[in-house]
């Protein structure tokens, strides 16, 4: 989780630091966890997130990590489908430009017990964004309990 490691920055710790223990370990961290609440659209929390986003992707290109996992949670439930979908849009992409030209993926995770919460959901959202640092997270036991994916729609998935 990002907030331990920014704990770990605001006490005394480095990124250099952190990289030589993961050096000396030998541990590669293959995904930053994660981007919460991507759906915030007031002004003042939209700013909020893109600076958040703008601070994970720089630890993920210190700690060498190619993907930050992002999700929506309960943030935008109350809204219509088609105005919900449009700020997870709008979110989306912004996330996605912050990552791109440092070569950083993003994989969002539906949540079960949000309005945002199929495969299908997330992959058309991805689809619509155009973007190629955009994919999404196959967690059984999350989309069984969201209950919007079948697993004949997981077998179906694109694999790349």
């Amino acid at each position: 989780m990002p907030e331990h490691l920014y704990r770990y920055l605001d006490n005394g710790g480095s990124y250099a630091k952190y990289r030589d223990l993961l050096a000396k370990y030998q541990i590669e961290i293959t995904c930053i966890n994660a981007l919460k609440r991507m759906g915030r659209f007031q002004p003042e929390e939209r700013a909020a997130l893109l600076r958040e986003a703008e601070k994970v992707v720089q630890a993920a290109v210190e700690l060498r990590c190619p993907v930050v996992q992002i999700m929506a949670l309960t943030e935008l439930d109350h809204l219509p489908d088609a105005a919900r979908d449009a700020i997870l849009l709008e979110n989306l992409c912004a996330i996605a430009d912050i990552g791109k030209p440092h070569g950083i993926k993003f994989q969002i995770e539906v949540v079960a017990f949000t309005a945002f919460n199929s495969l299908q959901h997330a992959l058309d959202l991805i689809k619509q964004s155009g973007k190629d640092n955009l994919g999404v997270v196959v967690d059984f036991g999350t989309l069984h309990a969201g209950g919007g994916t079948t697993p004949d729609e997981v077998v179906r998935m694109d694999k790349v």
